[in-house]
Parts: C-alpha cells; structure tokens; sequence
C-alpha cells in the first residue's frame, strides 16, 4: 500500500544503531514484505526504490546521507 517502503524505512532508521546502506535497509523492507532476500532482481529493484525514497526524504530535511565505505552512502535520521 501507499507509503508502506516510507514506514519500513523510517522504522529500521530509528532501531539502527549505525547509519545504514541503501542495500541493508533494502533487505529490511524485502524481509518486512516476506519477499525473497536472495532474488537479485529483486534485490536490484527494491535498492532503487529504496534509494529514491531516501533521496527523497533527504530534500525535505527528515534523513541525511554520509559518504560510507567506497562510492556507497550511508544514511541516518536527522
């Protein structure tokens, strides 16, 4: 339903102790969702929707982004 990935997000942010990479808080939704963790397109698709939400999150101000490991970012409430 309608805002379902915002709430999962949202939640595994707040019960993080560490920020979280686009990809782990993927695999939180895909396991909140009872979807298949070991699907790589799968995988692949809710990485992508999950990082758009974020992004999104992150113009209004709610989440932020640090430069994790590597290229990837990692996230945190604000």
């Amino acid at each position: 339903f309608k805002g379902e990935i915002t709430k999962i997000v949202f939640t595994t942010l707040r019960n993080a102790k560490v920020p979280l990479t686009s990809a782990d808080i993927a695999r939180r939704v895909m396991a909140e969702r009872g979807l298949d963790t070991g699907n790589v397109r799968t995988v692949k698709l809710m990485v992508k929707r999950v990082g758009a939400c974020l992004r999104h999150w992150r113009g209004k101000g709610a989440v932020k982004s640090e430069k994790g490991e590597g290229a990837h970012l990692v996230w945190a409430l604000t």
